[in-house]
């Protein structure tokens, strides 16, 4: 009994973490929570609490089997909880809801520490932050080659009308 609890913990301790990894991404944050923006202090609550689900979990499994089979017992653990967060991706993601209230609740306990707001990018969204602030700009983004092409008014074999 007391092993099958350790391995529930483990799978559960590892869907949250990759539930939360997936959150941090800003497609998977709009798709759960509709909010156009992720704010900058939430990304590092979520990987805070994915990276430290999966250790968790790592310790778990090498609890209830041993360094040689636990390791090994991980990596099973980690495939499943990856499969099942990607299913509810695709399948229900308004069920992922619940790691949202845990990154926020983590955010307003847990990152007032100094060396966790560290990790965090300070927010780059205005043009008034100067530069030394440390925040990254974001690179240009690059026209479709079928627009490039258009405005230099050359056409590749691509392009060309089908012979029928």
């Amino acid at each position: 009994m007391h092993e099958a609890l350790d391995l529930a913990l483990a799978l559960t301790a590892s869907y949250l973490g990759f539930a939360c990894l997936a959150l941090s991404m800003p497609r998977h944050w709009r798709d759960v929570t509709s909010d156009l923006a992720l704010p900058a202090g939430r990304v590092t609550a979520l990987h805070a609490i994915g990276y430290s689900a999966l250790a968790v979990s790592l310790v778990l499994t090498l609890l209830r089997d041993g360094a040689s089979f636990g390791s090994v017992l991980w990596v099973l653990v980690l495939t499943a909880g990856a499969a099942t967060v990607a299913f509810t991706l695709t399948w229900r993601p308004a069920w992922l809801r619940l790691a949202v209230r845990v990154a926020r609740v983590a955010q307003r306990r847990f990152l007032r520490i100094p060396a966790l707001t560290a990790l965090g990018h300070p927010p780059c969204r205005d043009a008034q932050v100067p530069p030394e602030a440390g925040c990254r700009k974001r690179p240009a983004r690059r026209k479709p080659r079928a627009r490039q092409r258009e405005e230099r008014g050359t056409r590749s074999s691509d392009d060309k009308d089908p012979k029928y």
